[in-house]
């Protein structure tokens, strides 16, 4: 500041040099640094207003120091408070001259007695985007908490300013002080009750315990810092994250992850994509899964039909395969690509303790297994009807049965392909507007019917399989049971889309 106005010289160090620092520490809060001026030491001081006002003896007024009066502590208090309300951060600044001598300078001895001079008021806007940031962590069901040393009046303006609380209001704040004087119980229900808070003034020791007080409560704590103070609580966190442009050695060591921009609004996009990532994975699971029932309820069925009626088995191992190499691999894959759906930001976090494979997922993936697994038999079955045919593991026209088993596979294959498309939306239709929004996934799903004419039509490849050309009439039958999965599919989403309505309206 004073380079700024220009009275500090550029050779200040040079003529003035230091003979001792005192550094910060969170108990005290200010710092002291004593230099030679010419035959006499000084004693620079820094800090929290009330810190350097408990050592004040005098104050600096017309040019001399004078003895400090209550009536100016009360003043310099008011001044703080109304920087405070500004959102500043606000400094106070002090002087002590010194004895000669270069002695060992004890803290508890030159910290005392000192000349009070004035107060620095700093500005530090929210960075663009914070305020949008707090906005979607409120949507998205995130407690925020700020915790910091600054004054209480201060950290409250800062938060007013960001949109902390939701409600628009003003969030409470606890002071060091306070949080001391409250047990755990107390403490906790007051965290758990409130979507915001603000801490100032407080220590070390008392951010590592509302760590410890979140994670009890089973949430899951990330926690940002920059300083030596923040470590044990960037160190106890389920994410300890540190700011990667003025976060100290010690913050980065003690955290999983470095913020390279410093921002707020980078954690809160690094959620949202972590959020889409696990709902690509469960659409990817769910699919999966979905066709490894149909290729059971095929199997089983088909066993089934050889011992009650002689038939011959509807798909074969290789065919089986043929399935998950390629009509499955690449839509899969490139279902992972999805973009992150509407709202994604608008629900609570996912509880810890829930699987991808519930109650409900199981159920649906039963049902629509089995669908498929049903329709793939029964195109099978329809086959041997309409060609007026029985096979039996006794006798069968190796062409005939070879178009057969090829209807198995395409029905399963397509119904597939559907499920696929249909998965990207656990509520909406398949036919919505964002439908163009994974192109990579529809030209997977193109090549994957690429691949199916190839192993169907081309030689070699489908001797080497056992497919064999279809009819016309045979590709209807497996476009019309693709058509059947996918009827019964966006039915099934209007129903959930009715409960969730009838849950969220009670």
């Amino acid at each position: 500041m004073s380079t700024k106005i220009g009275t500090r010289s550029p050779t200040e160090d040079e003529e003035n040099p230091e003979l001792k620092e005192l550094p910060f520490d969170s108990e005290r809060k200010r710092m002291s640094s004593v230099r030679q001026f010419g035959d006499r030491e000084q004693l620079a001081m820094k800090g929290a207003p009330n810190s350097v006002l408990s050592v004040s003896k005098f104050i600096y007024r017309e040019g001399k120091p004078v003895p400090i009066t209550e009536e100016d502590r009360k003043a310099v208090q008011s001044v703080n408070e109304a920087f405070a309300k500004k959102a500043l951060r606000v400094l106070a600044i002090a002087y002590r001259s010194l004895d000669s001598g270069g002695k060992d300078y004890v803290i508890d001895e030159v910290e005392r007695d000192v000349t009070f001079l004035g107060l620095v008021g700093m500005t530090d806007p929210p960075r663009d985007g914070v305020q949008e940031a707090i906005t979607q962590c409120h949507t998205a069901g995130i407690k925020t908490f700020i915790m910091t040393g600054d004054h209480a009046i201060t950290a409250q303006a800062i938060g007013q300013e960001i949109g902390l609380s939701e409600s628009g209001k003003v969030s409470t704040v606890i002071t060091g002080n306070e949080l001391k004087k409250m047990d755990d119980d107390g403490l906790g229900a007051v965290i758990k009750r409130e979507k915001s808070l603000i801490f100032s003034r407080v220590d070390p020791e008392d951010k590592l315990r509302i760590v410890n007080l979140l994670k009890q409560q089973g949430a899951v704590v990330a926690v940002t810092g920059d300083g030596v103070n923040d470590a044990p609580a960037l160190k106890r966190a389920d994410i300890g994250v540190a700011m990667g442009k003025i976060g100290t050695d010690v913050a980065k060591e003690a955290s999983e992850l470095v913020l390279l921009d410093d921002s707020f609004s980078t954690l809160v996009v690094a959620i949202r994509e972590g959020r889409t990532i696990y709902s690509n994975l469960k659409k990817t699971v769910l699919a999966s899964m979905t066709t490894n029932m149909a290729e059971l309820t095929v199997v089983l069925l088909g066993l089934a039909a050889v011992a009650l009626g002689n038939w011959a088995i509807p798909i074969l191992a290789i065919q089986i395969l043929a399935i998950d190499l390629l009509a499955e691999i690449m839509p899969l894959t490139c279902l992972t690509f999805d973009p992150p759906p509407d709202g994604i930001m608008n629900g609570p976090p996912r509880d810890l303790k829930a699987h991808i494979m519930n109650r409900s997922t199981t159920c649906e993936v039963i049902l629509l297994g089995l669908l498929i697994g049903g329709l793939s038999f029964a195109n099978f079955a329809l086959f041997m009807f309409r060609e007026n045919m029985t096979f039996t593991l006794d006798s069968a026209d190796p062409v005939m049965y070879a178009r057969a088993t090829t209807i198995t596979y395409l029905t399963i294959a397509y119904c597939q392909f559907a499920n696929i498309l249909s998965r990207r939306y656990e509520f909406m239709s398949l036919f919505s507007r964002t439908f163009w929004t994974n192109r990579i996934l529809l030209v997977s799903v193109l090549g994957a019917i690429g691949l199916t004419f190839l192993v169907v039509y081309a030689p070699y490849i489908s001797d080497f399989l056992r497919f064999a050309a279809l009819s016309l009439t045979d590709w209807l039958y497996v476009l019309g049971a693709a058509g059947i999965y996918l009827f019964v599919f966006e039915a099934l989403k209007i129903f959930k889309r009715s409960q969730v309505d009838r849950i969220g309206s009670r």
